[in-house]
């Protein structure tokens, strides 16, 4: 298919240095990104390739699918997460020559323990700072000569291996010539000076992002670092601004949501409404469903999967659903999305394929082998692969269990007991098992404004604008004092996500009755954001 990018994208495609692209919601920063990585490895050498990063497994195989070409190709790249990056191509071969150790032993786990935590000289750190890692780094080769590395550390471990040893210097070196960095908004301090020490090294520096979607700062992401790029001179930055996703209305009320002063666009209709529904969500929810009801019956709609019902609270979503007159699919997260180990991976990934969303156990296989750098007999795969084929038609859920298990000892992984349950559960409750099945034209999307990120749907419902509930509101001891928000900037971004993720129209739902946290219902009272002068005369309201 042949685009015609606008000059703003065709300005950051066509320049051949290192630079920071912020690019706005339905900007088509990720063509831009695609194209880039499209024109570069056309010219690479046979062993040459691009380092790609990007926030999410499904975000790296849609730009694997879109930068593959029959003119060129990318197998010698790496496209994937930067833990991902950090451990196959850093750690893993190299942590040995400065650490000692054998790294093929070493378990990823997600946090520390109490015990763990005891060892460190100075307190404890949440969020990473590398001058803090650097106080404590006995600390870290002491756990990982016995056998552990926590998830958290991955990027700082990888930048001490990089700056301290030759041999991976010249194997970045020799081997990559770009890193591309998706949602650099997103990045920790660990991950942001990685970035800057591979582009030290002569590699070309590629950062996208937007600071106004910056909302994963309980993380530890700061939009600072790609403010920091933008003001050094090594990096040119470009500007992509224009929102080819929503209806003018809609870009004029998020633009203003963000900047009082935002010019507008001239659009001579609204697709911005609010409502104050009767009730509480559950109620709100059977009224929202006759609404959609009517327009797929009037041919407004096709399906109903293109309808988002977005939420700050997965407890809203639950209410939303218990009112539903229609079939609704919640994406929550499953037992072992909380769970961070390679065979919760791998577990998520089998659970995948008997549900429909992974068609190929060779895929999934070929993926995992590669990511962890094992190898495995030719008769050991044979033998997985046999235990794959035998698992649609498995119905008991122990039996799944058990072949799953198998699956995971072909790979050497061990299953332990949580993971065991936590498949148990996913198989016993069919709203969590249809997470890993196909999405269905006919269920309405319901999810967090979080997950919706990167997401877009022709119409969405945004709840939760109540006071208290969003944004997020501290009780200080006497009710008489003015509003006091933990983070209104990031709730404010979140805000914006939400808004922008609608092409055609967008609802944001207010309801009478307000669930607190002790799950009791009261009167509410409108959302600081909907009481924002600037936003007047910018939406439709009943």
């Amino acid at each position: 298919m042949n685009f015609n990018f606008t000059e703003q994208q065709q300005l950051a495609i066509d320049h051949i240095g290192s630079m920071v692209i912020t690019a706005c919601p339905g900007a088509g920063k990720t063509t831009v990104m695609v194209e880039k990585i499209k024109k570069v490895t056309k010219n690479l050498k046979a062993h040459q390739g691009i380092i790609a990063i990007t926030f999410t497994v499904k975000a790296s195989e849609e730009i694997v699918q879109r930068s593959s070409g029959s003119s060129h190709s990318v197998s010698q790249s790496y496209f994937g997460t930067i833990d991902k990056f950090c451990l196959n191509e850093i750690i893993y071969p190299f942590i040995s020559h400065i650490w000692g150790g054998t790294s093929s032993e070493c378990r990823i786990s997600k946090n520390f323990d109490e015990n763990e935590i005891a060892l460190f000289e100075t307190e404890y750190q949440k969020e990473f700072h590398e001058e803090w890692f650097l106080s404590e780094i006995d600390v870290f080769k002491r756990l990982y000569l016995s056998g552990k590395i926590v998830l958290k550390s991955v990027s700082s471990i990888a930048l001490y291996i990089l700056k301290n040893n030759p041999a991976v210097q010249q194997f970045i070196k020799a081997r990559y010539t770009h890193i591309f960095v998706d949602e650099y908004q997103d990045s920790s301090e660990p991950q942001h000076l990685l970035f800057k020490a591979l582009v030290n090294l002569g590699l070309i520096g590629v950062a996208v992002g937007d600071t106004n979607q910056s909302i994963y700062k309980f993380r530890g992401s700061n939009p600072e670092y790609i403010r920091d790029l933008i003001q050094d001179q090594q990096y040119e930055h470009f500007v992509i601004d224009i929102n080819h996703r929503s209806h003018d209305s809609i870009k004029n009320y998020a633009a203003r949501l963000l900047n009082s002063n935002a010019p507008l666009l001239q659009t001579n209709e609204c697709r911005m409404f609010r409502r104050l529904m009767n009730g509480n969500i559950s109620d709100a929810s059977e009224m929202i469903c006759d609404w959609i009801q009517g327009w797929k019956e009037s041919g407004t709609i096709n399906e109903y999967s293109n309808i988002a019902i977005l939420a700050k609270k997965e407890s809203s979503l639950k209410l939303f659903q218990k009112g539903a007159k229609l079939a609704c699919r919640t994406y929550v997260d499953t037992p072992l999305d909380k769970l961070d180990s390679p065979s919760a991976t791998l577990l998520t990934e089998v659970l995948a394929y008997i549900g429909g969303t992974s068609n190929s156990y060779q895929e999934i296989l070929d993926k995992y082998l590669y990511e962890t750098g094992i190898r495995v007999s030719p008769e050991r795969k044979r033998s997985t692969v046999e235990l794959f084929r035998i698992l649609r038609d498995i119905s008991d859920p122990e039996e799944i269990l058990g072949t799953c298990k198998r699956i995971a000892e072909k790979l050497y992984l061990e299953c332990n007991k949580i993971e065991e349950q936590s498949v148990l559960d996913i198989l016993s409750h069919q709203e969590l098992f249809d997470l890993y099945t196909p999405k269905n034209n006919d269920e309405l999307q319901l999810m967090t404004l979080h997950k919706s990120k990167g997401l877009e749907f022709e119409i969405v419902f945004h709840l939760d604008l109540e006071a208290w509930s969003f944004p997020h509101q501290r009780f200080t001891g006497n009710w008489n004092d003015p509003p006091q928000y933990s983070d209104l900037a990031q709730e404010t971004n979140l805000h914006y996500v939400g808004i922008t993720r609608a092409k055609e129209m967008c609802f944001l739902i207010r309801c009478e009755k307000r669930m607190n946290s002790n799950g009791k219902f009261g009167n509410s009272s409108p959302s600081y954001f909907l009481g924002l002068p600037q936003l007047e005369g910018l939406y439709h309201f009943s």
